[in-house]
């Protein structure tokens, strides 16, 4: 199977998950991504997915209080990072500011505390990229 490309129509359709994410809400923005996953047949598409679906899901514990479980999403999300061919696409960069969100999630120690999710609990999508397709 060939590969896919990160296009401006995967952009446009995750466009209501990045507006739930700058707004802290993480467990909408995970539904919203979910369906995304499951109807990606492509691997490397899928990647960049999951890793997002499973940051989100790790956000939405550390703001409930359950670190255990914001650890493990967040274990599950640097994986899927790491398996992200990302550099070979400057929209993911240009539009979705991937290389920072990439380097907060996999700059967190193995085991973080509260503490240490507070930058990645600042990141922000630039949503303006949006409406400029």
């Amino acid at each position: 199977m060939p590969r896919q490309s990160f296009t401006l129509k995967h952009l446009e359709r995750m466009g209501p998950g990045l507006v739930f994410f700058n707004a802290g809400k993480f467990w909408e923005c995970h539904e919203e991504w979910e369906h995304l996953w499951r109807e990606e047949t492509d691997n490397a598409m899928r990647y960049i997915y999951w890793a997002l679906i499973q940051t989100a899901t790790a956000l939405y514990h550390i703001g409930g209080g359950h670190l255990e479980g914001a650890r493990g999403q967040i274990a599950k999300a640097r994986e899927k990072f790491l398996l992200c061919v990302d550099g070979e696409n400057s929209l993911l960069e240009d539009r979705l500011n991937w290389s920072s969100l990439k380097s907060l999630v996999l700059g967190l120690p193995e085991v973080p505390d509260f503490g240490d999710f507070k930058a990645l609990t600042t990141f922000k999508f630039p949503l303006e990229s949006l409406g400029n397709q």
